[in-house]
């Protein structure tokens, strides 16, 4: 076969492989989220609801270890794919104030670790409305001395991050008005007999002298304050995940973070629900992280689709250069 022949194969190859890397690259930043947070801390990922179902009565464990949530008994079900999720892609679940998720299992209660931890979850108030006192959208619990806990504070429009641990208190708590997802984000240590309490990647509280968490979790809701539905939440929740870990404030950072898809299709049937920043009611942190930089592991994962855009557009300019030398070619060869 000659040259001139071969070209238009080359260019409709280079063609095919840069359709292949768009296309690896907007799922590459699609998923990106759930794969950074499956990434920290794997060996001590104990369970990662991350709440996208589009249907049925159970919430999946996405860490691996078969830890899903069951409906509360008597709860009705949250109300799946009721919005998108600050990716502005997957899909996130509604809680009307009476549904709530059962997510303790026995093979969670031996594993989990009152002394050293982490808890994630992202919630965002019900559209217009205000955050309600005293809803919840996470307990867990040996008795009433010993527990963790989110809830809306006493006083409408307060958010309160809550560790008891042997009766003894600490909590992050700060004024919340914004209808955008906000990351809520708590780590304790006995080693380091502290608990820090973040909300939208800012501190807002670090309490020392932090007392034993005693016993074994006998209680573990998603959505509410009991398997009853009691203190029920009014909004939307995604991405509940627990470490029997301490998150380092760097992966805090990272887990508060996400990147907006702008190329995925959204689910069938949703409408878009757009967010907004919340304005910083507390000091922040030192904010390094919180755009993922270019060259890390993962700001590249991150940055996938941007690299995959530009060599697909290369790759396009190559085929059109190399089919024009084809033409010419051909050209020559009939003339000649």
């Amino acid at each position: 076969m000659r040259r001139a022949a071969l070209l238009p194969l080359l260019c409709a190859a280079l063609l095919l492989a840069g359709l292949a890397l768009l296309w690896v690259g907007g799922a590459a930043a699609t998923g990106s989220y759930k794969q950074r947070v499956r990434d920290i801390r794997p060996a001590a990922l104990l369970a990662y609801w991350t709440l996208e179902e589009i249907a049925g009565t159970t919430a999946h464990d996405a860490s691996g270890n078969l830890r899903h949530a069951a409906l509360c008994t008597g709860g009705n079900s949250p109300t799946w794919a009721a919005t998108y999720f600050a990716d502005g892609a997957s899909p996130a679940a509604r809680f009307d104030g009476n549904d709530c998720l059962n997510a303790f299992t026995s093979s969670l209660a031996s594993v989990f670790n009152g002394s050293e931890g982490t808890l994630l979850l992202w919630l965002k108030a019900y559209d217009g409305t205000v955050w309600s006192s005293f809803t919840r959208q996470f307990w867990a619990s040996v008795d009433g001395s010993n527990l963790l806990t989110v809830h809306a504070g006493a006083t409408a429009n307060t958010l309160e991050l809550i560790r008891i641990a042997s009766a003894v208190d600490r909590r992050g708590s700060s004024a919340v008005s914004g209808t955008g997802w906000y990351p809520v984000v708590m780590t304790w240590s006995a080693a380091a007999n502290e608990a820090r309490f973040y909300l939208d990647r800012l501190l807002l509280g670090a309490g020392t002298s932090i007392g034993t968490f005693s016993g074994t979790i006998s209680e573990l809701v998603i959505g509410a304050g009991s398997t009853s539905g009691s203190f029920g939440f009014n909004g939307y929740l995604a991405h509940v995940a627990l470490w029997n870990a301490a998150l380092s404030p760097a992966e805090v950072q990272l887990i508060s973070v996400v990147e907006t898809s702008v190329l995925t299709p959204p689910p069938i049937g949703l409408t878009l629900v757009p967010t907004e920043t919340p304005t910083p009611t507390a000091t922040p942190t030192p904010d390094l992280l919180r755009y993922l930089p270019i060259g890390s592991g993962y700001g590249a994962i991150a940055m996938t689709f941007t690299a995959g855009e530009a060599l697909t557009s290369l790759l396009l300019v190559v085929m059109v250069a190399l089919l024009t030398f084809s033409a010419f070619l051909l050209m020559v060869r009939k003339r000649y």
